[in-house]
């Protein structure tokens, strides 16, 4: 612990911290888009329960940690993001996703609304570029 370059945190000096103590990935085929942009959706309700199931080790490296549970650890050894981009980039390749996605949203414009409540930045160009390609406005 003498090494650790800032005195009274935990240094964890490889991904292989994060990604060791809270990754479970799966790959799942789906027939089409719609099944899923579904199935994305189902995860993201199922997700906060997976996590709460990292809440009971809260030590790292032996010492007791300051977290709830093993996210912040995962997120932090994987985040990217120059200190530029933190700024102006709200989500990390690892965050969760910040809409539900399922085709029916796009034709249920007051369910969309409501369960999709929250403000998402958007760059107009890209935007308009995808719109252009075919791609629905909810995605």
């Amino acid at each position: 612990r003498e090494k650790d370059p800032v005195p009274g945190h935990i240094y964890m000096d490889s991904q292989a911290f994060g990604a060791c103590q809270c990754c479970t990935q799966i790959t799942v085929l789906t027939t089409n888009l719609e099944d899923a942009r579904y199935l994305t959706d189902q995860f993201l309700v199922l997700a906060p329960l997976f996590l709460a199931l990292t809440a009971a080790t809260p030590f790292l490296r032996g010492l007791v940690a300051d977290t709830d549970t093993r996210w912040p650890t995962f997120k932090q050894t994987w985040d990217d993001r120059t200190e530029q981009e933190i700024t102006t980039v709200c989500n990390s390749r690892t965050s969760a996703n910040d809409l539900f996605i399922s085709t029916h949203l796009a034709i249920d414009d007051p369910l969309c609304r409501s369960l999709n409540d929250i403000d998402v930045p958007v760059h107009s160009l890209t935007e308009q570029r995808l719109l252009a390609g075919g791609v629905d406005p909810l995605l």
